[in-house]
């Protein structure tokens, strides 16, 4: 049976009052369970730690060796504990967070950095990836959350909406659709007009292909582009339309670099997810994140 942490406090307090009686008090534990503690010990370390001198006791060679670790490891045990303390109240700690390319680019970083107002001693990772690979270092446990727009149904995570993902059809201020009147487009007037569109496994791209194919519409697909960013010079260039998030759109939208195009159907409201393990407690920084964007309710 190996040693216990109060068993070394025991031993350290005997070693300093030199008497088992002052370290019962000091303690204040029997006397006979400090006995039992030092014996107990001096069994498993098959050694004596105390050697009796007349009426009262003192340390023997290998006692005092022993108090020195016996020191350190108390020692570190404090330190582990206020440092515990603190990655507990957030004054402390990391938070591991992935998200996909969009939601990376343009919704998390404002969140992140109200949380960083709130706890700025917490030291903040964020991955953007596809949304593919997003979910696989949430599931590999290499971040503690994930977030995505477009989830497929999994039983070892948990994903939670937290913010509505609002995705709309965007044009250049010339493009020949954009002076329509106010009545909104059909959704097979797009089918025959070119797409700028994300790479496979982007979840705007997902969300695209399951709009159209519910219509029973094709996508006449111009361009794949790897990024959100490289779609939208497209499409300020005039190389077609794309459906983005109007996160990512906002500021052009603003300055009229791009409008927004009145389609049948849209704007389609999706939600972004917070996405964790089911297996996973969360550490005090990512549940403090978690309850930050979860709580308030998606209207």
């Amino acid at each position: 049976m190996s040693f216990t942490l109060h068993q070394l406090e025991v031993f350290r307090t005997v070693a300093t009052l030199g008497s088992y009686t002052r370290a019962a008090e000091e303690l204040h534990i029997a006397q006979p369970a400090i006995s039992a503690h030092i014996s107990a010990l001096q069994t498993h370390l098959g050694v004596r730690l105390f050697a009796r001198q007349g009426r009262g006791i003192s340390i023997t060679e290998a006692g005092s060796e022993f108090l020195t670790y016996a020191d350190s490891l108390l020692r570190l045990r404090n330190q582990f504990e206020s440092t515990a303390a603190d990655i507990l109240a957030l004054r402390h700690g990391e938070l591991h967070v992935a998200a996909s390319t969009t939601a990376g680019i343009y919704v998390v970083p404002p969140l992140l950095g109200e949380f960083h107002r709130s706890y700025p001693d917490v030291h903040v990772s964020l991955q953007v990836a596809n949304r593919h690979a997003v979910m696989q270092r949430v599931l590999a446990g290499d971040v503690e959350l994930g977030v995505l727009g477009f989830i497929e149904p999994s039983n070892k995570v948990i994903a939670e909406p937290f913010l509505f993902n609002e995705l709309i059809v965007v044009a250049a201020p010339t493009h020949h659709l954009a002076s329509a009147a106010s009545t909104p487009i059909p959704l097979s007037t797009l089918a025959i007009e070119p797409f700028l569109i994300r790479e496979r496994g982007s979840g705007t791209r997902a969300d695209t292909e399951v709009i159209f194919a519910r219509a029973k519409l094709p996508m006449r697909i111009s361009q794949e582009l790897g990024s959100t960013g490289a779609i939208k010079v497209g499409v300020l260039a005039g190389l077609g339309i794309a459906v983005l998030p109007r996160q990512a759109a906002a500021l052009h939208l603003e300055t009229g670099e791009l409008v927004e195009l009145s389609v049948e159907g849209f704007p389609v409201r999706r939600s972004w997810h917070l996405v964790r393990l089911v297996a996973h407690r969360l550490s005090p920084a990512a549940a403090a994140l978690r309850e930050g964007l979860v709580s308030p309710r998606v209207d």
